[in-house]
């Protein structure tokens, strides 16, 4: 598959009846939000002249009981380094408030952000 150019694999769980051999569409998800998340980041800590070093993240869900066709939680943790705990944040901030993807999943499922320093 491809989206506006860019080649991309997914695949199917196996326990899906999938192979399993790559990540599936939640996961390609989880990894756009990162992905947005660390341009922006970034992008941010240039324009402000912040000596960021490195962005590590972690992004999980949780699908709702009553209805597996939908999240019921998103998670994203942070681990900035080169920054203090008030930078690493006001990064993060950034984000939340320029990522489209974010925003569109943040209005409609409750999202929890943990930023931690290193």
């Amino acid at each position: 598959m491809s989206a506006l150019g860019h080649p991309f694999v997914a695949d199917q769980a196996a326990k899906h009846g999938g192979p399993g051999g790559a990540a599936g569409a939640a996961e390609m998800f989880l990894a756009s939000l990162l992905a947005c998340a660390f341009g922006i980041m970034q992008r941010t800590a240039r324009e402000r002249g912040l000596p960021l070093a490195r962005i590590e993240a972690d992004a999980s869900y949780t699908l709702a009981p009553e209805d597996r066709t939908r999240f019921q939680r998103i998670r994203m943790a942070f681990t900035v380094t080169g920054l203090s705990q008030a930078g690493a944040e006001a990064l993060v901030a950034a984000f939340a408030a320029q990522c489209p993807i974010y925003n569109t999943a943040a209005r409609t499922t409750p999202t929890e952000i943990t930023t931690t320093i290193a």
